[in-house]
């Protein structure tokens, strides 16, 4: 067929693979399934080893657990079953800190998948009185939620509400109401809607936003005093998901008065609330450093003017000289945790709200920590998790008084620290500008560049590259790989600005500082190209991928999952969801400028006819935010420019063993893929591609397998 031609700026944009696109046409179904019958051919010489690492990582996983949630009177946890990906929900009552025997089962999604063969719970609520519960669910991966309210009261737990379209969902504290947003036919949450549960009434519109950029979201206080209304756009200061732009709050004992503005929308700015006492406690940015700030607000008049700065930290986080960055916060009756890093190493202070000036802190060696599931307003006690590649979610609670911290689960899962090492190197940009890298390995490696490496990169959003935990990692580390994070500008490791450097006409830093890692794991000796593979998720994706075009000798091997490597076919599509707040990331392509700098990266607009990495690439047919039709003409158009070139593709000299390019889609999932032991699959054929990448002897995997 002729290629699909049009005309942008005076340029003229031909794809002979447009065709790729028509979701509903049984032709691409074809195609699609095609590619997955040869992506099984190609590793079918690996179905055994792929077999043990899956056995290896299950027992890993199997001994990774959470511990149970406690709200006020109730502990809450749940089991998986292993024949399903859904777990079960349980609860017993707390009775003078003695647990009950009894377990109550609340909600069991094993019937939902066996409806569907895809399904992913969004967000799971438990009303105050603990009588009701609300949750959130996708059944096609689309991110096309709805909600189902069930009542606790009876012998068996019964759903009494469904909410088609429902996004993100809240109770009232008198529990009789709900508070949920809906989604319109773009999947952009941008109503805002109350409903009854106790009068048979029309549901009542409370907001409704309008502008495409921008997504509604609610939330209560922890207090549930207040419900939050935020208005948030992914724009320019954005450094993850939803940019919170305005926010009000509306009086749960008074669900008929007017919400009281918090904060207006404003650029480079955001702010997420919650409440104490009589006070707002507002997280927001520091527009001239691009740090994080804790500011308090009376709640009887909390707009802007009257914020005032948290008086708790006399070295202020946001001087310009300061390395300290803070995450988060959690807000109880008497403190407030805050969760922060500095170089790349997390910390934990608590300030006591009654005296502020009184804080203490406690410092972590480099890894993850994150806040775990702190839903009792009066706790004096607050919960964490610490993660890194060695060790797998360890919880902690932290008494707040005296700062003495329990385990609430073994630290059993990690890799033994003396034989292991993970420590922070730093890369220098073709700028200057020094980038870290964050290195996991044995300590019996030799630095004689022989050893595989795989370094990861995401780069994007603002938001930090995910080190926690894996069991791929895990086996990874076991039999010899090296793994090195790449920190690059456009994610959120140092800030605002370390993400503004990286993103929109700045993007071309996030291609520079991967290849000046990549050449610094060389240099030292860790690896050498023939040994050495990247990998990238989504938007991680774009910066393997760009590698792959402009530097394919750098690499052996790609694993590139759901990738962003059609920046301009997904930026020019205005049908799809994400498309206008995405011009706020990457840029607007109506404007000649942008186009043209965009157009130079595209890793589909670049391809070139020279000898390209082996690749693995994952698409989702249902994927709302990196379209199938991305990676599938990516790989398509590739294949063509290879064709040219088929003795160096099949049989590269200089490697003495054969390139090969893998698609792989999954039918009925989402971007954000798979779980469970179908989960589990997939990282093996991801470990077996690299084992066959790289000609590796069967032998390697003997301590793990």
């Amino acid at each position: 067929s002729k290629p699909w031609v049009t005309k942008i700026h005076s340029k003229i944009v031909s794809d002979p693979y447009h065709w790729l696109k028509d979701q509903n046409n049984p032709a691409v179904i074809k195609y699609l399934q095609q590619e997955n019958s040869y992506a099984y051919n190609a590793m079918a010489d690996t179905k055994s080893l792929q077999s043990k690492l899956v056995q290896a990582m299950s027992r890993v996983e199997a001994q990774i657990a959470a511990p149970p949630e406690v709200l006020e009177k109730y502990q809450y946890y749940f089991k998986e079953d292993t024949s399903t990906s859904l777990p079960i929900y349980y609860r017993r009552k707390i009775d003078s800190n003695e647990i009950d025997n009894h377990e109550e089962m609340i909600l069991n999604l094993d019937n939902l998948s066996k409806k569907y063969p895809y399904c992913c719970m969004g967000q799971l609520k438990i009303s105050p009185s603990h009588q009701r519960i609300v949750y959130t669910f996708d059944t096609d991966g689309k991110e096309n939620y709805e909600a189902h309210v069930i009542d606790l009261r009876g012998n068996q737990p019964k759903i009494t509400e469904i909410i088609k379209h429902a996004f993100a969902v809240e109770f009232a504290s008198n529990e009789n109401y709900i508070i949920y947003t809906k989604q319109n036919d773009r999947r952009r949450p941008f109503q805002v809607w109350l409903k009854s549960l106790v009068v048979n009434q029309n549901d009542q519109l409370l907001l409704q936003e309008d502008d495409e950029k921008y997504f509604v979201h609610v939330a209560s206080t922890k207090n549930h005093r207040f419900l939050t209304i935020n208005l948030n756009s992914k724009s320019s200061s954005e450094a993850c998901y939803l940019y919170i732009s305005s926010v009000l709050a509306l009086d749960t004992k008074n669900l008929k008065s007017k919400p009281v503005l918090i904060k207006k929308r404003e650029l480079d700015t955001e702010c997420y609330v919650d409440h104490s006492g009589d006070k707002f406690y507002i997280l927001t940015n520091d527009k001239s450093s691009g740090k994080y700030k804790v500011m308090v607000a009376p709640d009887q008049n909390p707009g802007y003017d009257n914020w005032k700065d948290l008086p708790a930290i006399n070295d202020d986080p946001c001087r310009t000289d300061s390395n300290i960055l803070l995450d988060d916060m959690d807000i109880f009756s008497n403190y407030c945790a805050l969760y922060q890093r500095e170089n790349l190493r997390p910390q934990i202070t608590v300030i006591n709200l009654n005296s502020p000036e009184q804080h203490q802190t406690i410092k972590f060696p480099i890894g993850t920590i994150a806040s775990a599931s702190n839903f009792t307003f009066e706790s004096n006690t607050v919960r964490f998790s610490f993660s890194s590649p060695l060790t797998a979610d360890t919880f902690y609670e932290l008494d707040m008084h005296d700062m003495t911290s329990t385990h609430l689960t073994p630290a059993n899962i990690r890799l033994d620290g003396d034989q292991y090492v993970y420590d922070v190197s730093y890369a220098t940009s073709e700028d200057g500008c020094k980038i870290p890298i964050s290195l996991c390995h044995r300590k019996d490696i030799r630095l004689d560049s022989n050893n595989p490496l795989l370094a990861i990169v995401y780069g994007a959003y603002g938001m930090e590259l995910n080190r926690q935990f894996t069991a791929q990692n895990m086996c990874l580390l076991r039999s010899g790989w090296i793994l090195a994070f790449c920190h690059v500008r456009g994610g959120g490791e140092f800030g605002r600005h370390w993400y503004y450097q990286g993103r929109q006409l700045n993007k071309m830093n996030s291609f520079n500082d991967f290849l000046a890692c990549i050449n610094s794991v060389q240099e030292d000796g860790y690896t050498k190209p023939t040994m050495t593979c990247g990998k990238g998720t989504s938007a991680g994706g774009l910066i393997v991928a760009h590698l792959c075009n402009n530097q394919p000798d750098k690499i052996s091997a790609a694993i590139m999952k759901v990738p962003h490597v059609d920046i301009i076919g997904t930026m020019l599509d205005q049908s799809l969801p994400l498309t206008i707040e995405e011009y706020e990331e990457w840029g607007d392509l109506n404007s000649s400028d942008v186009f043209d700098y965009i157009h130079s990266y595209c890793p589909y607009s670049n391809i070139e006819p020279h000898i390209y990495p082996s690749i693995f690439m994952t698409a989702s047919y249902h994927d709302n935010r990196v379209p199938y039709w991305s990676p599938t003409r990516f790989m398509a158009k590739l294949r063509a420019v290879q064709r040219d070139h088929q003795q160096h593709y099949y049989n590269n000299i200089s490697t003495n063993h054969k390139m090969f390019h893998i698609l792989k889609t999954s039918m009925t999932s989402g971007h954000y893929g798979i779980a469970g032991d179908e989960g589990l699959k997939e990282a093996a054929l991801e470990m077996a591609f690299l084992h066959k990448a790289l000609d590796l002897p069967n032998e390697f995997w003997n301590e793990l397998c």
